[in-house]
């Protein structure tokens, strides 16, 4: 299709005999224009496109080629979805915008490089990628979303930008094969269920600026033996570090006990790091009066 412009809305959609598609002069893709292309195995996409529209190639489930031209500043809502035989994919430096679910479900894809002009990922884009093994953001996002990487079972490596400021929930939850994660230093608020289940993270030190851990955000994280929490934390969630039954020490900066339930760290065995000095605030509060406190000079 040389001389093809512009390609409507669900234009393509169910052509299940399609497996090429060539465009040399594209401007204009409408929403689910090759959406369950099912034998689609290869695209290339050239022209002065923009935006690769929403569900525009989702559930191609044969599709392991695809070439997105500069110049490109979006990807849409589960634009890729579904694509499970997608193995890499290579984004231009042109990119703001990755839309929600936009690669959910690209159980083939092993690595995922985010370009440094991105700004916005949506909640879920990476969801369900079962074989990503590594994923690094350059981009200049402020918050990681919900769901972003939950479930990809695979994922072993992680690299943030320094301007996260919130990780929101369920982000990584079900990630069974992170070990480590370097959370960024700007962050401020790590969501609920945020790393559950996340069970070959062995130690985790949380940024100096976090205020806020949501309830379950490590729970159920089985290998987890060390924790070290910074001195403007506030608030522990309910059932935080629940199930960690590997956590023995827990390393607190803050001279003011932050607020917790009884739930917080249910069934852990840890002895609790406090600074110098403030044994007595963390005695006075009933829900950290059960715990195993220890005074200790921290550096």
């Amino acid at each position: 299709m040389p001389n093809v412009q512009k390609i409507g809305s669900k234009a393509f959609q169910n052509c299940s005999s399609l497996k090429e598609v060539v465009l040399e002069r594209l401007s204009k893709m409408g929403v689910s224009a090759f959406e369950e292309c099912k034998s689609l195995t290869t695209v290339s996409l050239q022209g002065g496109i923009d935006d690769i529209s929403n569900d525009a190639f989702k559930d191609c489930s044969n599709l392991n080629n695809i070439a997105i031209p500069s110049g490109v500043k979006t990807i849409g809502n589960e634009a890729f979805s579904g694509c499970r035989s997608l193995t890499a994919i290579e984004l231009p430096a042109s990119l703001t915008k990755i839309g929600s679910q936009a690669f959910q479900n690209c159980s083939s894809l092993s690595e995922m490089v985010v370009p440094n002009t991105v700004k916005t990922i949506g909640s879920s884009a990476f969801q369900d990628c079962s074989q990503l093994v590594k994923a690094t953001i350059n981009g200049f996002i402020v918050e990681v979303e919900s769901d972003l990487f939950r479930n990809c079972s695979s994922l072993t490596s992680v690299s943030l930008p320094s301007t996260v400021k919130k990780i929101g929930s369920k982000a990584f939850q079900k990630c069974i094969a992170l070990h480590s994660i370097d959370l960024p230093i700007a962050l401020l608020t790590i969501g609920d269920d945020a790393f559950e289940q996340c069970s070959s993270l062995k130690d985790v030190k949380i940024p100096v600026a976090v205020t806020t851990i949501g309830s379950d955000a490590f729970m159920d994280c089985a290998t987890l033996n060390k924790v070290e929490l910074p001195v403007a934390l506030k608030k522990i969630g309910g059932e935080a570090f629940a199930k960690c039954p590997m956590l023995r020490e827990v390393v607190l900066n803050c001279p003011a006990p932050p607020a917790i339930s009884k739930s917080t760290f249910k069934g852990v065995a840890a002895s609790f790091i406090i600074p110098v000095g403030s044994k007595a605030l963390y005695s006075a509060n009933k829900d950290w009066q059960k715990l195993a406190i220890k005074e200790r000079q921290i550096p």
